[in-house]
Order: C-alpha cells, then sequence, then structure tokens
C-alpha cells in the first residue's frame, strides 16, 4: 500500500515537471518565439522592421514639465519619423510617442498624415504662436507623390492624431482674439495636386482658446474622420477653406463622431464652397451659431446628439446666431442642404435657420426634439426657420413649450386675410374672409383691417360688449392627414388689453367620408402675452390624428374682447409626419 502511494506520487511529480517545462518554453514575450520554427523567427523580426516608435523625451530631449520649449525637440522627432516612413517607400509605421506632462510651443510645428503622434497619459501643449497655427499637418513640396495604395491608404495605419491612451489637449496661451492663432490647421495651402491630405483620421483631442480651433484648407483635402473631439471656447471651433475660394479637389466626407463644440461665435464656418460634413452623436452648446456658411453647395447631416443654448436674442427682439445662417450675396451660389436627424435642442425661441438670400438653404428636419427654455411670446420670434428658407419637415416633437417650424409650411389659405378688402362690421356674417365660415356672438365691430396687419398682411378685428362674446373662423377647405401624424395650428393675437381678449384653437379630424371622428378642446392658449403687440402662443395647439383619419380643419376662436380691440391674424397650420 505505502509502495503504491509512492509510486502514485512519483508519477505525479514527474508528469507536473513535464507540464511546467513545456509551459515555461511556451511563454511568449517581446524577445521569446514560440518554439524553434524558422517562419515564425522570421515574421517577428519582420514586425521589428516594419514598425519605429520616437519617444520625444527619451529620443529628443523634449521637456514634459512644461518649463523649457520643446518645439525644437518635437520638429526633429517628426522630421525624422518622416524621413524613416518615406526612405522606406512606406513599409513601416512611424509613431511618435509623447509621455504625459505639458510641452510648451513656441512657434509653429509641422507633420505629416503618415507621421502618427500618440499620447500616454495626458498630453497638454501650451502653444504660444502668433498669427499661424501651432501645428500644421500637411504634405511637402518635396514629398513624395501618393500613386500607390500604400502611400494614399492612411486609415489602417492608424489615427495620425492619437490620444485614446490619455489624450492630447491643446491650449492657446495667448489671447485668443489678438493672437490670431490656430490649434491645427489641415492640408495644403497651395495646390500639391498629387499629394492630398487625404483618408486620415484623429481621435481623443481638445483644443482651447484659438481664435480658430481647426482649420482644413480647400486644396485636395477629404475623407477625414474625427473620434471624440472636445472644441470649446474658441472664437471658431471649426473652419473650412479660405474667404470666397472655390474647393479644389476637396471637400467629400468630413466626419465628427461622438463630439463636442461648445463656447464660441461658430461651430463651423465656411469659408469656400465644398466641404460636406457629418456629424454623428455630437454636442453643440453655448454658441452664437452651430452652421455659418458665407459660401454654398455642401451636404450637413447631423445625427443624433444634442443642441443647446444656440443664439442672442436681445431686449427688443433683435437676432443674432442660429441653428444654421447662410449669410451670403452671390446669388449663383448653390443650395445648402441641412438634415437634422434624431436630435434634441433646447433652445430659446427665435429663428434658428436664417438665410439672407430666399431659397439657397433647406433643411428637412427628421424626429427633431425641440423644448423651449422661456415664455417669450411676441410674434417675430414665433419661427423655428425664416421665410427664405425652404423647410422638409417630418418629425418634430415638443417638449413643453413650443416653436412654429415656417411659415411657408402654411397649410392655412389666406392665413392673414391679404385676399380679402376692408370691410365693416356689418358685411362680415354676408361677405367672411376667403376660405372661412365666420359666426359670432355679441359684437359690437367685427371687420377686416389692414391698419394692424400681421406680416405685411391684414387682420380681423373684433369689439364686443360681452364677455362671452366670440369670432369664429373654421376653415373651409379639408386639409389631408394620416393616422399617426401630428398636427400643429396656432394663431396670432393683438390687443390694447390681453387680460379682457384671448384665442382659442381646436383641430377637428375626419375620416374619408367626411365623418367626425374627434374635436380637440377648446383652450385659451394667451398665457404670457403682451399688449400692443403682435404675440403667438407659447406653445401651439398640438394634437395626433386618431385612427382612420383622413383629413382635418381648424377652428379659429377670437373671443370676450368686452370693451377693448382685439386682432386675430397669422392663421396657421400643419402636418408632420
Amino acid at each position: 500500500m505505502n509502495r503504491r502511494n509512492f509510486l502514485m506520487e512519483s508519477i505525479f511529480w514527474g508528469v507536473s515537471f513535464i507540464l511546467g517545462y513545456t509551459s515555461r518554453s511556451l511563454k511568449v514575450d517581446s524577445t521569446t518565439v514560440i518554439g524553434s520554427d524558422s517562419s515564425s523567427q522570421e515574421t517577428n523580426e519582420m514586425s521589428k522592421k516594419n514598425s519605429e516608435f520616437i519617444d520625444v523625451v527619451e529620443d529628443f530631449n523634449a521637456d514634459p514639465t512644461g518649463v523649457k520649449d520643446s518645439t525644437v525637440a518635437i520638429q526633429n522627432a517628426l522630421n525624422s519619423a518622416k524621413s524613416l516612413v518615406i526612405n522606406n517607400d512606406f513599409t513601416k509605421l512611424a509613431q511618435v510617442i509623447f509621455p504625459a506632462g505639458r510641452y510648451k510651443i513656441k512657434s509653429q510645428i509641422i507633420g505629416s498624415q503618415f507621421v502618427k503622434i500618440k499620447a500616454v497619459g495626458l498630453v497638454i501643449f501650451e502653444t504660444s504662436v502668433y498669427n499661424d497655427a501651432a501645428f500644421w499637418f500637411s504634405p511637402l513640396k518635396d514629398d513624395p507623390t501618393y500613386t500607390t495604395l500604400i502611400k494614399k491608404q492612411q486609415w489602417f495605419r492608424a489615427p495620425f492624431i492619437n490620444g485614446v491612451d490619455g489624450g492630447f489637449i491643446f491650449v492657446n496661451k495667448l489671447n485668443k482674439k489678438t493672437s490670431n492663432s490656430t490649434a491645427i490647421e489641415f492640408g495644403s495651402r497651395t495646390d500639391l495636386s498629387g499629394k492630398p491630405f487625404a483618408r486620415y483620421s484623429a481621435c481623443d483631442i481638445a483644443v482651447e482658446n484659438y481664435n480658430i480651433g481647426f482649420k482644413f484648407n480647400h486644396f485636395n483635402n477629404y475623407i477625414s474622420s474625427f473620434e471624440r473631439v472636445h472644441l470649446e471656447g474658441n472664437n471658431i471651433n471649426v473652419s473650412f477653406g479660405a474667404d470666397d475660394q472655390n474647393v479644389v479637389n476637396s471637400g467629400e466626407n468630413i466626419h465628427f463622431s461622438d463630439s463636442i463644440f461648445a463656447g464660441g461665435d461658430s461651430a463651423f464656418e465656411w469659408l469656400s464652397d465644398g466641404f460636406d460634413l457629418r456629424l454623428v452623436n455630437c454636442s453643440t452648446d453655448f454658441l452664437q451659431r452651430v452652421f455659418y456658411m458665407k459660401r454654398g453647395w455642401r451636404n450637413i447631416s447631423f445625427f443624433g446628439g444634442h443642441i443647446e443654448a444656440i443664439g442672442t436674442r436681445y431686449p427688443d427682439n433683435i437676432m443674432k446666431g442660429g441653428i444654421a445662417v447662410y449669410d451670403v450675396t452671390n446669388t449663383k451660389d448653390e443650395t445648402v442642404h441641412l438634415s437634422i436627424i434624431g436630435t434634441s435642442a433646447l433652445l430659446r425661441r427665435f429663428s434658428m435657420f436664417r438665410c439672407s438670400i430666399s431659397s439657397k438653404l433647406r433643411i428637412s428636419l427628421d424626429n427633431f426634439q425641440y423644448r423651449s427654455t422661456d415664455l417669450e411670446t411676441n410674434a417675430n420670434v414665433a419661427w423655428l426657420a425664416d421665410d427664405e428658407v425652404i423647410v422638409d419637415k417630418k418629425n418634430i416633437f415638443f417638449q413643453g413649450e413650443g416653436i412654429l417650424p415656417s411659415r411657408q409650411v402654411n397649410e392655412i389659405a389666406n392665413s392673414t386675410f391679404e385676399n380679402d378688402t376692408n370691410t365693416s362690421g356689418s358685411d362680415m356674417i354676408s361677405k367672411p374672409p376667403v376660405g372661412y365660415l365666420l359666426s359670432r356672438k355679441y359684437s359690437v365691430s367685427n371687420r377686416v383691417v389692414s391698419t394692424v396687419g400681421y406680416n405685411h398682411g391684414k387682420a380681423i378685428e373684433f369689439i364686443s360688449n360681452n364677455n362671452s362674446a366670440y369670432v369664429k373662423l373654421t376653415t373651409i377647405e379639408f386639409r389631408n392627414v394620416k393616422a399617426g401624424q401630428t398636427v400643429i395650428a396656432s394663431c396670432a393675437l393683438m390687443s390694447n388689453d390681453v387680460t379682457k381678449a384671448n384665442i382659442k384653437v381646436r383641430i377637428i379630424f375626419y375620416d374619408s367620408g367626411d365623418r367626425l371622428l374627434y374635436s380637440s378642446k377648446l383652450e385659451i392658449i394667451n398665457k404670457g402675452f403682451k399688449n400692443g403687440v403682435w404675440n403667438y402662443p407659447i406653445r401651439p395647439r398640438i394634437e395626433v390624428a386618431p385612427p382612420g383619419s383622413a383629413k382635418y380643419k381648424v377652428e379659429f376662436v377670437l373671443g370676450n374682447c368686452n370693451g377693448v380691440f382685439g386682432y386675430m391674424s397669422g392663421l396657421f397650420s400643419t402636418v408632420c409626419e
């Protein structure tokens, strides 16, 4: 029995020794290969030959404490990496490593998209560069032309600015306006033809306190992707092109995702034509303008994300800024197309889409969720888009207080009674406004007048001697609607005493056989109105068409007006899919 135990123990320790020895022989690190297979050794050696990592501190004596100027050290490191790539015909991948720390930059640094800079820990560039870019990434005149795929294609060669392991922060230490400084400039300043700045990516970058955060030049600059960038406190966060210049082989597929643009005059500004832009899950906050366009012809898409605190509305309701402002005078410029899909917005009430030339800005709003941050009722700030903007409305959801999309999408004919002649109170019943059925009760005066017309039109005047008095206009023409669609309706009121004058709106749904399906309540909606000016309700009447709906009409009621003047105009309704 003891012999048996001894033999079993001997076998156990023998097997353990063999397995332990084998497992040790299979350990892999940077200097050990599996077994003795010659092909594996060759593969490992080939990997070493085709990969270079240059440390700006260890190899070029850059100062990560921020005490000494590191400009020359960083430039020498980038030049060395670039030579390595070019001299090996692009078969080596050069990465310049920045250990965590602060690096002082006092003059411009020039880099290339095929030389990668990588942060190991948090890296902060403290720059003091006047009238130029602190970092300029561009092909140069003496660079080789990019005629083969391995030279042209940079996506799989890693982001050329890679902060994923800590992050890069660019901070301007000078006054952002007087220094006229740019953080990062992308692309050539002249046409180098076969040497594009293209097919590149960057990630995990923050930029603060520059006149321009990112500047994209308009020569051979295309196909780029940026992830997790944060540009805040720059006058212009991203700028495209040069003043009134046409792009040269540039602009397609500029892409930002999971990024933030905040605190400045503009998130994006176009000086040249072209430069299509895609934003996915991005936030734009506390800006005068999100998209500011001085030239036409481009396509902009905003998917998901968030828009908040855009533009300035002064006490006299003079407005500055907006989500998209197309400020051009050249009628030959092409139309800008802007799509906003699945985005939520928290905004003050005023025109967020504005264009200096009619029909040059076209917006599409789909699943656009809007919430107002104030209770301003002045009619001048009631519209999301001004009259020069083309609006393709789909889904617009209102949370709390709302805003009307645009007068251009109004389905109410003769909304400001411009098709009517001025009338007296005695003939309103026999001659109601064009397109409406009219009924009234306890009227002293009821007529169409032009003296106080809204938006260059006319108005219905109503004076009564009874708190139960009203004048009601019902649209004659049916408007089409489908079950599940949202109908928005509203109208404007002006009175010398808004406590004694009120407006109500009702939406009535019918089936295809003109049978009544549903009629909304008539509720007073003039909360917060002011005397002597045109007011729109802070929240329009919003109803979802019930099952079986095919048509709808709208009733507009001006009521009370006991001993005061009440005026109604700007009747509005539209359908959002």
